[in-house]
């Protein structure tokens, strides 16, 4: 059975380290351009869609519920901007959990996110993969800048334990090129599996 139509939250990274200036002007207006995209390709798809966007530093914000307005959704980009210290990846995954359970009965469900890493507060990345793993929800990830060692196991983790897709970008050009790439793909129905380990 086909879906009726697609609910993502796209989870944007505003913490300090986004005003970094290697994508110009920096990293955050960058990232805003990349969501732009993002949007821009998901709602001409052949699915309904709608959007969600989460910010996330230290805590997490949601900017705008599930959506198919474009003209909300693009006033809710324009109020990305930095917003603190530390970066909690769980918590972004976790609020974006939340908002995807008033997605209508029927609707695929998927978390974007946009990132630079620098992984250092709260639940690991990991870890809220697991939640969102046993909840059917894939999560995809747009990052760029200079990654760490520990950025880079917490993403490869979180797309495999959901079935997700994980896209980094050294350029501004390859940024916008894999928004609309995440953007065109739509997730396979149905809930992951979790494998059964057992009891012991």
């Amino acid at each position: 059975m086909s879906a009726l139509g697609e609910a993502i939250v796209v989870a944007v990274d505003t913490s300090i380290s986004m005003r970094e200036k290697d994508f110009k002007p920096n990293r955050i207006v960058a990232a805003r351009h990349a969501v732009r995209r993002f949007v821009g390709t998901a709602v001409e798809r052949d699915i309904h869609t709608l959007i969600g966007i989460m910010v996330f530093y230290m805590y997490a914000f949601p900017l705008v519920d599930l959506e198919d307005d474009v003209v909300k959704i693009d006033d809710a980009i324009e109020d990305i901007r930095i917003m603190g210290e530390a970066t909690a990846p769980g918590l972004a995954i976790g609020e974006s959990i939340n908002m995807l359970r008033h997605a209508p009965p029927g609707y695929l469900r998927r978390i974007v996110m946009v990132t630079d890493g620098t992984f250092n507060e709260g639940v690991p990345l990991d870890i809220a993969a697991g939640l969102a793993a046993r909840s059917g929800i894939p999560i995809d990830i747009l990052s760029f800048g200079k990654l760490s060692s520990y950025d880079r196991e917490m993403m490869k983790a979180a797309v495999e334990r959901t079935m997700g897709v994980w896209r980094h970008a050294e350029t501004m050009e390859e940024l916008l090129a894999y928004a609309s790439e995440l953007a065109s793909r739509i997730p396979e129905t149905g809930k992951r599996s979790i494998p059964s380990k057992g009891w012991r």
